[in-house]
């Protein structure tokens, strides 16, 4: 885990009390790869069963993240490559994302939506190398915690990861149907000219492409450059 910071002990009114701090926890492949062999280590599972329970109760009841167990999952393969920025409440995940390193030797969630050579393509019209790129997806907030403003906080972190693993341009198939691409534009985002919204059956929605490139907005600026803060002081793998 590369950091667990202390991010906000200000806020007030999280029904009708005052909020516990939020704290923030970064995984890191390796650390993915490892929960998944272990069922002693917990917070993929959460991370997994937190997201499967957003995606299962608002994007039409998908079977898909609702297995035989009857506990919604989201046991996305993608993870396993993948670094998780979590934010806890009360030790409990209420948002998050993934980023991962940009990898031609391994099918990432846009090359195997778009296909190889297509995002290939996309990478040398906008004059990016693989190396210098990364893909964000899941981002997601729990439903009874998205009037804290954890979103924006997500991205800024997001971006901020992005920066440190020496990446400068990132990717991210955001959603339609509830807004997600409209929010991330607000955000800093760009959409990627050429391309038009594909279908996401998976989670009963249609994506469109977006890139993040440059220094985030001033909205985010301040909790961009805390989470940036943070990374540096904590134990930062290889860039890779």
């Amino acid at each position: 885990m590369w950091t667990t910071a202390n991010l906000d002990n200000s806020l007030v009114g999280y029904r009708h009390l005052a909020m516990p701090s939020i704290t923030m926890e970064i995984r890191t492949p390796a650390e993915a790869l490892e929960a998944e062999a272990n069922p002693d280590i917990q917070w993929l599972r959460e991370l997994r069963e937190m997201r499967g329970k957003v995606f299962y109760n608002e994007r039409g009841r998908n079977p898909v993240f609702l297995p035989a167990s009857g506990i919604s999952y989201d046991a996305d393969p993608h993870d396993l490559q993948a670094h998780h920025v979590l934010l806890r409440i009360s030790q409990r995940i209420v948002a998050c994302a993934r980023i991962s390193p940009i990898d031609c030797s391994k099918p990432g969630l846009i090359s195997t939506l778009l296909g190889q050579k297509r995002f290939d393509r996309i990478l040398r019209d906008l004059g990016t190398p693989p190396e210098l790129s990364c893909e964000g997806s899941r981002w997601v907030v729990g439903k009874d915690f998205r009037s804290l403003g954890l979103g924006p906080r997500v991205v800024a972190t997001s971006w901020a990861l992005v920066r440190s693993l020496g990446r400068h341009i990132g990717f991210v198939l955001a959603g339609t149907r509830y807004g997600q691409d409209k929010l991330l534009c607000r955000l800093g985002a760009q959409p990627v000219h050429g391309v038009p919204t594909l279908p996401a059956c998976v989670v009963n929605d249609e994506v469109r492409l977006l890139h993040f490139n440059g220094d985030p907005p001033q909205m985010i600026r301040k909790k961009f450059e805390q989470a940036m803060l943070m990374l540096e002081l904590s134990t930062v793998p290889p860039k890779s």
